[in-house]
């Protein structure tokens, strides 16, 4: 049996009822332009699946959506729009593959946007990205944990940007969202409802422990080289 668990603050995940930063952030400048807004971040599905995504917009209600996402081989262009609220946003895209129809949905957080695409093939993508600007670190890799039920395996990738690190993950016992924080080359992050995974970032790798009730103890590794290409 698998569970969808909201993971990070509160609950942005599936789908989407939570606001960060304020209104003033998504209105127009004074020459009567919205500002653009441009995102990149990675997604995490079934089988180690990476996926690297790329989002803009004009920060304004109901602007036009565009962006991709790679995962594999394949490019998918993502249209849609932002909602009147200027809090969640709505895209759709088609995979010539498995994949078929693709729709994701996303909250609009300060400087962020999470939330997940469902595809034609019944798999949930959770996803994660990290406005422009500062660097964006992107780490893609696996994890395993073990508990008195069995063994857990699974996604793992990180987005880092300056002082704040997030984690997107994937396993048939729990997928969601980890938000954290990076000290120096050290990455710790809190997975929901309880549990931890610290790390250690060393050339363009960041390895480390887990410990949570629903996967148990154990390890990740995830480096820059497994993640796709941005598709911007």
């Amino acid at each position: 049996m698998r569970f969808s668990v909201i993971v990070g603050s509160s609950a942005c995940l599936f789908f989407l009822s939570c606001k960060g930063g304020d209104e003033d952030s998504m209105s127009k400048t004074d020459s009567g332009v919205a500002p653009a807004a441009s995102y990149s971040g990675l997604s995490a599905g079934r089988d180690e699946e990476n996926g690297a995504l790329a989002v803009s917009f004009p920060k304004q209600a109901e602007a036009k959506v565009t962006g991709a996402i790679r995962i594999g081989s394949e490019t998918i262009m993502l249209r849609g729009d932002v909602d009147s609220t200027m809090e969640n946003l709505a895209m759709s895209g088609f995979s010539q593959g498995a994949i078929g129809d693709l729709e994701c949905s996303a909250a609009i957080e300060d400087s962020a946007l999470r939330g997940a695409c469902v595809g034609s093939d019944s798999e949930t993508r959770s996803f994660y990205m990290r406005e422009r600007g500062a660097a964006i670190g992107r780490y893609c890799g696996t994890f395993h944990a073990a508990n008195a039920f069995g063994d857990t395996r699974g996604t793992f990738n990180i987005i880092s940007q300056g002082a704040t690190a997030t984690a997107v993950y994937w396993s048939n016992v729990l997928s969601g969202i980890a938000n954290g924080s990076v000290s120096g080359s050290n990455v710790s992050l809190t997975l929901r409802p309880t549990g931890a995974a610290i790390g250690h970032i060393d050339n363009a790798i960041i390895s480390g422990t887990l410990d949570a009730p629903l996967f148990g103890t154990g390890t990740f590794t995830a480096t820059a080289a497994n993640c796709p290409g941005d598709p911007s």
